[in-house]
């Protein structure tokens, strides 16, 4: 672990931020991302829930909040860099995605809520109105109901 001082001011960017991180730590974009987090101070976090996470910081408006901060209390910036996803990987895995069909339910009779052809009880349409059929002319009864 090491530790380094970044001078920041009120007219320091986010962009101008990250770059001077990427810059002193030799971070190599092309593998790594950066991303930036603070806890808040201990006097503010004694008053919050003891969970309570860090803050990201992933653009103009949340790093202003961490200035502000700054400036009444002395507060440390967490760098972490996470290995960048490689193109190939992610359109095999958007692959994988497309194949497999899953709709958040259980349908314990196979049919899925995205079938169109398929009514209520998992049987096609017009299968179901034959069996209605067959029971009408049998003296049977059917029931509706309304979803």
């Amino acid at each position: 672990m090491r530790s380094e001082a970044l001078d920041v001011d009120d007219n320091t960017s986010y962009d101008d931020f990250v770059n001077m991180v990427i810059k002193e730590y030799k971070v190599n974009e092309q593998i790594y991302d950066v991303e930036l987090s603070y806890m808040f101070p201990k006097k503010v976090l004694l008053t919050l829930p003891q969970n309570t996470p860090p803050v990201d910081i992933n653009n103009q408006r949340q790093f202003t909040g961490f200035l502000e901060q700054l400036k009444t209390e002395a507060m440390q910036v967490c760098l972490e860099l996470k290995e960048r996803v490689l193109e190939e990987d992610e359109d095999a895995s958007d692959d994988e995605d497309k194949c497999s069909i899953f709709d958040y339910c259980d349908d314990l009779d196979g049919a899925s809520s995205g079938d169109e052809d398929f009514a209520l009880n998992g049987i096609h349409a017009e299968e179901e109105e034959t069996e209605e059929e067959e029971k009408i002319m049998k003296g049977g009864f059917t029931s509706a109901s309304v979803p």
